[in-house]
């Protein structure tokens, strides 16, 4: 028994090597980007938007802009996240206005569905009434 607790607690004590995770992998589930706006439908029609650009940094700051490569200013809007729920809302910095959601990540294109009338969280990420749909493609960085 005493040889096998000392050959368990050798090989816990050898150090482990890991392989570098892909950059792929690393960032799967992360809305950290600029995206461009493909599509919005509000209560369940096809709405303008199409072309403009979001950008969502770490903190969950959103950026709006006409243009692939954001401006400096960083609009009053904050995003906050689950990756493990996909449950993502929708604030206001004056903390007037929630928006609760889900989106849906696939690749590089990204769904945001967000109540418009209640409180309540939309249960999946689909176009209808009282609902906003956003669909994204991922603007690569310059230079990829």
């Amino acid at each position: 028994m005493r040889l096998l607790a000392a050959m368990l607690f050798a090989f816990a004590t050898l150090p482990i090597v890991a392989a570098p995770v892909p950059k792929e992998v690393r960032n799967e589930g992360k809305l950290e980007g600029t995206w461009k706006v493909e599509a919005l439908s509000t209560n369940g029609q096809e709405a303008g938007q199409k072309g403009t650009f979001w950008t969502i940094d770490a903190e969950g700051m959103l950026t709006l802009h006409g243009a692939p490569k954001p401006p400096e200013a960083n609009s009053q809007i904050t995003f906050k996240y689950d990756t493990r729920t996909k449950a993502i809302d929708y604030t206001s910095i004056a903390g007037n206005r929630n928006y609760p959601g889900l989106y849906e990540l696939k690749g590089d294109t990204l769904k945001l569905c967000f109540t418009l009338t209640d409180q309540t969280r939309p249960k999946a990420v689909e176009a209808g009434p009282d609902l906003n749909l956003w669909t994204f493609t991922r603007v690569q960085p310059e230079g990829k």
